[in-house]
């Protein structure tokens, strides 16, 4: 069944990497490696931006841990989920009471110490623990000038402070003596922490830190590095804190799942959204365009996105884009697959420069300096794709829409000579002209000029 969501792979419980195709069963191996090299525990975080399959990879990685023959107890924490609530200790503490511990009793005593640790507490020992402990004494000395009253309420914050602190290290030793009926540590993944509101996300990274740190435990943050660090200059109030600096005091080891070959991901989600049904019609394969035109859809979205920098959420809407205008077409249309596929690019890419086509606000010069901007200097360089052939439809049809019925031409004749009003920038004129006269001749299949596809585009043409 083909789809429009994000992929859910399935993941069979037996073999939960069965259905991964972008090989990624070898970093949960290696990383379950490392787990069970350090079991005193550490925070492990796993830094991909947005879009890049951190969760997909999460879920498949715990059914691996939880599989009999690996025989780790794991959770799963949503922080995003939980947001709405004000106290992350709680709601950290819950996810612990899920498991199926027969440490019953313990567990009772760990809430009850937690219960020491209010709500109302936490903030201020959260911040109290950031800094080095000074004993009364010293700070006395300090202020000696204040009032005698002053000093002594202030005594009794210290004190009250170090009953506190006692009952931090109470709580860790129930904590690990709870999980030491384990044989290996507990594995607690917190996924989704940088779209939380900063306040949560900090607190829920401090009291990993200072309330969970204890053996046995292994926390795994899935986050994007980049979008926590801005959560955390939020909180703070500055955009002068060096957030790597602040989180290099909660994680201990850092990986990145490194980014499958585009080719394979395409793929794959050609598969998923319909479009390689759509090409491999048989009916489309007996036409003339569309034997080659597999090759082309694959071709030129691979050339776009190799040199991009578009995320794999990006490229996977780009091509459940594609699959829905694909339905637009009969299926013995012309697609014109290299042109079709660059529209959608700019959509999602470029949105100015396409809003700007569009609403054919631009002079031809600016259409095709803007195109030759849009493209990145390796890409020009690709030798699988005829960019020159691509400037020269895209003009055609631009001139067309912009002109209708109207009978000014694109190419000037004088004294036999021809010429462009304008300067290419992927190929010569002389090549422009040979596309633009090709196209004049053969017509263009189905389509009249480049509203046509853009309205395809714009989902504005109804499904065949």
């Amino acid at each position: 069944m083909n789809s429009l969501r994000s992929l859910k792979i399935k993941s069979p419980a037996g073999d939960p990497f069965l259905n991964c195709k972008l090989g990624r069963k070898k970093y949960a191996e290696t990383l379950t490696q490392i787990i069970n090299s350090y079991s005193d525990g550490f925070v492990l975080s796993i830094n991909n931006k947005w879009g890049e399959g951190k969760t997909t990879f999460i879920e498949m990685w715990i059914k691996y841990l939880n599989l009999s023959q690996n025989g780790f107890k794991t959770i799963y924490f949503n922080a995003w989920e939980h947001d709405f609530g004000h106290d992350p200790m709680a709601a950290i503490l819950s996810e612990i009471k899920t498991l199926n511990i027969d440490n019953g009793a313990k567990l009772n005593e760990i809430i009850q110490k937690a219960g020491k640790l209010s709500v109302h507490a936490l903030p201020i020992l959260l911040k109290a623990l950031a800094e080095e402990y000074i004993d009364t004494e010293t700070i006395t000395k300090g202020v000696e000038e204040i009032s005698k009253k002053s000093i002594e309420i202030f005594k009794t914050e210290v004190d009250e402070y170090s009953k506190k602190k006692q009952s931090l290290e109470e709580f860790k030793e129930a904590l690990e003596e709870y999980v030491s009926c384990l044989s290996k540590p507990l594995i607690f993944f917190i996924d989704e922490l940088d779209r939380c509101n900063p306040k949560y996300a900090v607190e829920v990274l401090e009291i990993v830190k200072h309330f969970f740190s204890v053996k046995g435990i292994v926390f795994v943050l899935s986050v994007d590095k980049e979008q926590l660090g801005n959560a955390i200059r939020g909180y703070y109030g500055s955009d002068n804190i060096d957030s790597d600096e602040y989180l290099r005091r909660f994680l201990d080891l850092e990986f990145t799942i490194p980014s499958p070959p585009i080719r394979d991901f395409l793929k794959l989600i050609f598969e998923n959204s319909g479009v390689s049904t759509f090409i491999e019609n048989p009916e489309r394969l007996k036409q003339y365009y569309g034997r080659n035109e597999k090759d082309y859809f694959y071709n030129m979205a691979n050339t776009l996105f190799s040199q991009s920098g578009s995320n794999l959420r990006t490229i996977e809407k780009i091509i459940s884009h594609l699959a829905i205008v694909l339905k637009t077409f009969n299926v013995k249309d012309r697609a014109f697959p290299e042109i079709l596929f660059l529209l959608l690019f700019l959509k999602f890419e470029k949105t100015n420069f396409y809003n700007s086509l569009k609403n054919k606000q631009l002079q031809y010069q600016d259409l095709l300096n803007g195109f030759h901007d849009s493209i990145d200097l390796k890409i020009k360089n690709n030798s699988n794709i005829n960019f020159y052939s691509i400037e020269g439809l895209l003009i055609y049809l631009y001139h067309k829409s912009v002109t209708k019925n109207m009978s000014r031409k694109l190419i000037e004749i004088n004294d036999d000579n021809k010429d462009l009003k304008f300067e290419p920038k992927f190929g010569t004129k002389e090549e422009i002209i040979k596309v633009i006269e090709l196209f004049e001749e053969e017509g263009l299949d189905g389509i009249s000029d480049l509203d046509d596809l853009l309205t395809k585009i714009e989902i504005l043409d109804s499904l065949k």
